[in-house]
């Protein structure tokens, strides 16, 4: 499987939004540098709870707050919607190579770099044994390493011997 060859469908940021919605994530980027960031991405939130831009949103705030743990677990949850729109087994450690044939690719990525983003969450919470399982699964779905897991489990690698 050649994670790079797709057809371009809808991307998750491209999705129906509602205005709403749209306008509390616009709110909150206008006001990240002011600290008025987190209320408006709760409130999208609270009103879309699977709406991946929403996800990314708050993905991203928890991320730049250096909050790990709300950002893992919002990671979870992007890709548990993922998971659901895809047909994936609940359980990532299940998927196959052959689950990705005849499936949204686009949406397959998005669930896959989720996946990934968990692995260095992981590996930022000091939990490196957790990170490492999570990138080895990603790199026997991506041999050709078009995620870019393998600079990440050098790096838990060398962590762990260093330990």
């Amino acid at each position: 499987m050649d994670l790079l060859d797709f057809d371009v469908k809808e991307l998750y940021f491209n999705e129906p939004t509602d205005d709403t919605v749209h306008d509390l994530i616009y709110q909150a980027a206008q006001g990240y540098s002011d600290g008025l960031a987190e209320e408006p991405l709760a409130q999208a939130y609270a009103l879309a709870p699977e709406n991946l831009s929403v996800l990314v949103a708050r993905y991203r705030f928890f991320y730049y707050q250096h909050r790990y743990e709300e950002c893992l677990q919002t990671a979870q949850q992007a890709i548990e919607v993922a998971r659901k729109r895809l047909n994936f087994p609940e359980k990532w450690q299940e998927l196959q190579v052959t689950m990705f044939q005849d499936t949204d690719m686009v949406l397959a990525r998005f669930y896959l770099m989720g996946l990934k983003g968990m692995a260095y969450l992981q590996l930022r919470l000091g939990n490196l044994l957790e990170g490492k399982v999570i990138l080895e699964k990603i790199l026997s779905l991506d041999p050709k390493d078009r995620l870019g897991a393998a600079a990440l489990l050098e790096v838990c690698e060398n962590a762990t011997v260093a330990i």
